[in-house]
């Protein structure tokens, strides 16, 4: 976008993430505080075995604090099973097929990109970004 903005007409971004690395490690921080409060010793400890540090993660251990945090995640613990599993398993659009591929591919895509998904920060493309004149759009040089 920054090299070519004369190919771009608009950006609508969801869920965008900043900083992945300082996330990560606030939702660890939030994660292990919420299971040291409830007494769970088997969650601390395989919390602390990955360390704080998300940039020294892998994907083990990044998937590790994914599936923890998941059952403390506010506003609902247990969000993928309570809410959207059931919801993916009872719609009319998805075939079982369909939800398997999209969990296959969700798995593989982040074995592929994890080293620059958790070291993704936002701030690193600078807060200019060139927007084309109208007379320009569509025009590609």
């Amino acid at each position: 976008m920054k090299q070519r903005p004369e190919l771009f007409r608009a950006l609508v971004v969801t869920d965008l993430y900043v900083d992945v690395a300082r996330n990560e490690a606030l939702k660890y921080q939030m994660t292990l505080q919420r299971f040291r409060a409830a007494d769970n010793g088997k969650a601390v400890t395989a919390l602390e075995r990955i360390g704080a540090d998300p940039t020294q993660w892998d994907l083990r251990a990044w998937s590790t604090n994914m599936a923890w945090a998941f059952k403390t995640n506010l506003p609902m613990p247990n969000l993928d099973r309570k809410l959207l599993f059931p919801l993916a398993l009872s719609s009319p659009i998805y075939t079982l097929r369909d939800l398997y591929n999209v969990f296959m591919g969700f798995q593989w895509s982040t074995a592929q990109m994890y080293d620059e998904l958790i070291s993704y920060d936002a701030r690193r493309l600078g807060t200019r970004f060139d927007v084309p004149s109208s007379s320009s759009r569509g025009k590609v040089t």
